[in-house]
């Protein structure tokens, strides 16, 4: 595109960050600027610390601390909508509309035939969806057979809804007493809790986070394989295991209570 500056979000995992350093070498060689900013959480890697001017490895005083530190500044939305005048029009030749997947080296999947409401108007929907049962979400989340989530986890990992809407929202309602969206503001900031966890110990991504967990010794061989490709296929026969894994399945999505027993 012969462009003078690239401009992205920042992006906590091992993997992309070693791709976005080999995005600034490439830009770096054509003489161009490579711009990152933070944008998928409230707060990241050393922005909530202990006293001590160390990150956080405990849930409850990392809320705490991200309790006391948030305000208006963090939580503001940016209206982008207001800018889109200023964007400079599509060279001629890339009129005909984006790349498609396959030129663009992915592989189709079948993400139409699942029940994920997409794009930036399904993460809306979803979200007013859920602003009608959030002051029941303290008690609904714990029963996977009840429609309590708000099932926006897949919009917060890509970003078509705005973390800072919902985080203003959970936490206004919050302060006029609705025990649901407590809770449901605690479980933003254990998003924000993990990923300032993987900032500062990568390792997490593909070891355990307290070493000793690595001792632990894994059967394998024939059966072993067996066993999990009966896992895999919601064949152990418990019940709830198996609609978990046949919620994933047919889905794409498992709730977290379920999540927590597969």
């Amino acid at each position: 595109l012969g462009v003078d500056a690239v401009f992205a979000n920042h992006d906590y995992e091992p993997q992309a960050i070693a791709r976005d350093a080999k995005i600034l070498a490439l830009l770096d060689n054509q003489g161009a600027a490579f711009h990152t900013f933070k944008d998928h959480v409230i707060f990241e890697k050393s922005e909530v610390l202990t006293l001590a001017a160390k990150p956080y490895s405990v849930f409850t005083p990392y809320k705490n601390a991200w309790l006391k530190k948030v305000d208006a500044f963090y939580l503001k939305p940016y209206q982008s909508e207001k800018y889109a005048g200023a964007l400079v029009a599509i060279p001629a030749k890339y009129r005909a509309g984006m790349p498609t997947l396959e030129a663009m080296g992915f592989t189709r999947t079948n993400l139409k035939t699942l029940k994920i409401p997409t794009g930036s108007t399904g993460g809306a929907q979803l979200f007013d969806d859920f602003l009608s049962r959030i002051d029941d979400y303290g008690q609904t989340r714990d029963f996977p057979a009840v429609k309590g989530p708000s099932y926006l986890s897949v919009h917060l990992r890509f970003g078509t809804v705005s973390i800072r809407k919902l985080a203003v929202t959970a936490l206004a309602l919050s302060r006029q007493g609705s025990e649901g969206a407590t809770v449901w503001l605690s479980e933003l900031i254990w998003r924000d809790f993990y990923v300032q966890i993987l900032s500062n110990f990568p390792h997490a991504a593909t070891q355990a986070f307290k070493p000793e967990y690595d001792r632990i010794t894994w059967e394998q061989g024939a059966q072993a394989d067996t066993l999990f490709k009966a896992w895999c296929e919601g064949q152990t026969g418990y019940p709830l295991v198996d609609a978990a894994m046949a919620q994933i399945n047919q889905t794409g999505y498992m709730h977290n209570r379920l999540r927590m027993v597969v």
